[in-house]
């Protein structure tokens, strides 16, 4: 058996591709900002293995080092976050989503309010 298809942390393709959408970025955003087109991203995503110039680009690309596209563990990822923020809720490092999802939508609202304002201002400027 291929140990590197039973491991996905070593399959580079992979990791570029959770890697990526963890970012929020599709295959077409990573292209632009690696200067190519979204069918070499496809392609490479589905390589095992890149050599170090194409690590090198992908990475600088991502805001990652290379060594995280090379090592990524999404499992262990996963668990991590999970304890360190979730869980530890006695240790004081609790982050609730839905705060900072509501946090963002009032600040949202109120920069949309703000707008309405400003476009009020202006119409009634212009009528007179």
């Amino acid at each position: 058996m291929d140990t590197a298809k039973e491991n996905n942390s070593k399959h580079h393709g992979e990791n570029i591709r959770k890697i990526r959408r963890i970012i929020g970025l599709n295959q077409y955003d990573l292209a632009d900002k690696m200067n190519t087109n979204q069918q070499f991203v496809s392609r490479m995503e589905s390589k095992e293995e890149l050599d170090e110039e194409t690590l090198q680009k992908v990475s600088k690309a991502l805001g990652v080092p290379v060594e995280l596209i090379k090592e990524y563990d999404h499992e262990s990822t996963i668990q991590n976050f999970f304890n360190n923020t979730i869980n530890t809720v006695n240790g004081d490092c609790f982050i609730n989503p839905l705060e900072t999802v509501k946090d963002l939508y009032e600040r949202l609202l109120k920069e949309k309010d703000e707008k309405i304002q400003l476009m009020e201002q202006f119409l009634k400027e212009k009528k007179k």
